[in-house]
């Protein structure tokens, strides 16, 4: 198959598709033909690709790759987030919990492993919708435990781009986790001291109510 080099002129980040400027005329890209998924594609960015068909036999961008996202390196971007994983193990492992650390080991990654398909499978049923499953959803089950599995969900070649407002919150997720691990090391002394200021409070608005 003959290999072309185009630029993206049209991009929808939410739904993850747009249009290459293809030498006789405008192609379809969506982000599940892509061989590799570094990052989230852009309007303007130059993407290598093969003409395929689709199902309605309309020509369509295949193996696309994109150019010049990262060099020899970009392999190492998808890596640096796995330390955010070393705060919550450490806390599992020496925090004290009256079972078994393994246990939340098992959870965790049953959690994450659950998130990553749930993600998966709602996104391949918007494909034909082209409508992305609600931020809420998503994000219950990044809140229980599987910022994890969502991550890798996300880099994964065949889910397109989220908006920055669920980009946010998850990261906002993620920061929860970190400040949660590292209250337990220290046997939970900064909630205590945030629940006992903001308790009195609450207790008087509903006398109030």
């Amino acid at each position: 198959m003959t290999t072309h080099v185009a630029r993206i002129i049209e991009w929808d980040e939410a739904n993850g598709y747009g249009s290459l400027a293809h030498e006789t005329g405008r192609v379809f890209l969506h982000t599940r033909n892509f061989k590799h998924h570094h990052r989230t594609p852009r309007l303007g960015d130059t993407v290598l690709y093969q003409i395929g068909l689709d199902d309605r036999k309309r020509e369509i961008a295949v193996h696309a790759v994109l150019l010049r996202c990262g060099g020899l390196f970009h392999h190492l971007k998808p890596t640096w987030p796995s330390l955010l994983l070393v705060m919550p193990i450490v806390a599992i492992i020496f925090a004290p919990t009256p079972y078994p650390f393994w246990y939340s080991l098992v959870y965790i990654l049953s959690i994450s492993i659950i998130t990553y398909i749930v993600m998966q499978r709602t996104y391949r049923r918007s494909y034909s919708t082209h409508k992305l499953p609600p931020d809420s959803t998503l994000h219950i089950f990044e809140l229980i435990g599987g910022w994890p599995g969502s991550y890798v969900a996300q880099h994964s070649r065949t889910m397109p781009g989220r908006r920055l407002g669920y980009r946010l919150a998850y990261w906002a997720i993620v920061i929860i986790w970190q400040t949660a691990a590292i209250d337990s090391l220290i046997d939970w002394q900064v909630s205590s001291r945030v629940w006992s200021g903001v308790f009195p409070v609450v207790e008087k608005m509903l006398v109030v109510v």
